[in-house]
């Protein structure tokens, strides 16, 4: 899992967690606390790769994306952390942003973890009303990446009550792509030592229930196994990333060669580890992974798998999910990786592979096998005969500013010579039609429609071409109730003759 840990060192953290002034200070217990979840990861999650700011006015980064075998170096870049001035809250948000995105893009899921004693600064406070002139009705994500973001604070439960940091904080990240989540550290009315105590056993029963990691079953025919996938997969739904999403079960339903399946659009990858749970028995856990990955890699093959998440996507709303297990290309340091690439919901994720309930054993396919040549048949598994290739006709590209008014135009002078260039006329609205809904320009459709109804009132009363126009704008305009396929056919009755001279 990706993870960033950030320790609020303004001024404001020298003061003592307690009313005792030769207590610790919020910034030593904040230290301790990061290396507390360092640790955790540590021991639980060794394919973490973890970066450690530290925030005042300015960002600073103390250690970089890496592995968290590097625990030593980035507790020690925490240790010589000292105080600064203020809090700057914007900065430390917008650094990360683009750091995350830099590094990783804006589908990897990042863990957030802030520590702060929940001082509102000002900067803060007016940042959202800047937003909303910058933004205006446009969609821009504070945080377009997937992100948990927790706000670990040095104060008590009744101190975060009385502030307004959680409304500000909800405000200022409700165009963001992740959700806050506050946890007070400190309880009242404790000496030092007890604060101190209960501020770590708080964080720890935090970390136990927000940091879990999450075993799958992974069934290989009648065996099975028990691994662990890094990052944590989640059926890739609209409710992705939602606790109930998380992938419980995979079911390998068979093989395909490595040249059949292309490079196909992917939702994420994940490598795949064995379980870090105990086995009674004393056997090993990745029996399995071996085995898969010494067949997939001398056979140059992939294993189609179909994962559910704790519900078995029984849901009559629910689509399936699936995805690949591929074997890694070894190298000095990693050994028989094997890695997990999801899939769009749905059986048609893959085009050129048709539909995934048309697929079947090589053994199925023997009657439809050519005795002449031998070869089986060609993918997709599916009748041709009712898809079209997208290469049978001319397309539309409109790569320079000209092109799309240059198809407007003659839209536009054969519209003028109607009913004599019907064929023409309907081909070309068609044709300009799908391309608008290929490219999301549904603005163009009304726009036609508007440029023909201008058309339409230069004609004089009791024109020929009259009719066709309207027929044509009722048609364009009601097109959009309708898909792709949705052909606009020419006036009933209309004699289309002349468009053959």
């Amino acid at each position: 899992m990706v993870t960033i840990i950030a320790l609020d060192c303004s001024l404001s953290m020298a003061r003592t967690i307690t009313s005792d002034k030769n207590g610790h200070s919020k910034l030593d217990c904040s230290k301790d606390c990061a290396e507390l979840i360092l640790k955790y990861l540590y021991n639980n999650q060794k394919l973490s790769q973890v970066a450690c700011l530290a925030f005042s006015s300015k960002v600073q980064l103390l250690t970089k994306f890496s592995r968290i075998d590097k625990l030593e170096q980035m507790i020690l870049a925490i240790r010589q952390l000292r105080y600064a001035d203020k809090t700057d809250l914007e900065g430390l948000f917008m650094y990360v942003k683009e750091m995350v995105e830099e590094q990783w893009g804006s589908l990897q899921m990042v863990d957030f973890i802030i520590f702060t004693d929940a001082q509102m600064p000002a900067s803060l406070n007016g940042v959202q009303d800047e937003q909303k002139d910058v933004i205006g009705d446009f969609d821009v994500r504070l945080y377009p990446f997937p992100c948990r973001l927790h706000v670990l604070c040095l104060e008590t439960s009744q101190g975060l009550t009385s502030k307004t940091f959680e409304k500000s904080f909800d405000k200022y990240l409700s165009n963001s792509n992740c959700e806050p989540v506050f946890h007070p550290l400190l309880t009242a009315g404790l000496s030092n030592k007890a604060a101190y105590d209960a501020a770590m056993h708080s964080l720890n029963s935090y970390v136990l229930k927000n940091f879990k990691i999450f075993n799958c079953k992974l069934h290989f025919g009648s065996i099975g196994s028990e691994i662990n996938i890094f990052p944590t997969a989640h059926l890739p739904r609209c409710e992705q990333y939602a606790r109930n999403t998380i992938v419980k079960e995979i079911k390998i339903c068979g093989f395909l060669s490595t040249n059949d399946v292309g490079t196909p659009p992917v939702v994420s990858r994940h490598l795949v580890v064995p379980s870090t749970r105990q086995d009674p028995a004393g056997q090993r856990k990745d029996e399995i992974l071996v085995l898969l990955y010494g067949s997939l890699t001398q056979d140059n093959k992939v294993a189609f798998i179909q994962l559910f998440d704790d519900y078995g996507s029984t849901e009559a709303d629910s689509k399936p999910c699936f995805g690949f297990i591929h074997a890694k290309d070894p190298n000095e340091k990693d050994q028989h990786n094997l890695l997990i690439s999801l899939l769009s919901e749905g059986v048609g994720a893959i085009p050129w592979l048709g539909d995934f309930d048309k697929l079947g054993f090589e053994s199925q396919f023997e009657s439809w096998t050519d005795k002449k040549s031998l070869l089986m048949p060609a993918f997709p598994v599916n009748d041709r005969t009712k898809s079209k290739c997208s290469y049978a006709s001319s397309s539309v590209s409109w790569t320079r500013s000209n092109g799309l008014q240059t198809d407007l135009q003659k839209l536009l002078r054969t519209a003028k010579k109607l009913p004599d260039k019907s064929q023409a006329f309907y081909k070309d609205l068609n044709r300009l039609r799908r391309a608008a809904l290929t490219f999301g320009f549904s603005e163009l459709i009304h726009g036609m429609a508007a440029i023909l109804k201008r058309e339409r009132s230069f004609l004089p009363q009791g024109s020929n071409s009259a009719a066709h126009l309207m027929h044509a704008i009722t048609q364009l305009e009601a097109s959009m109730q309708h898909g792709y396929d949705f052909q606009i056919d020419p006036l009933p009755g209309s004699n289309q003759k002349h468009s053959k001279r």
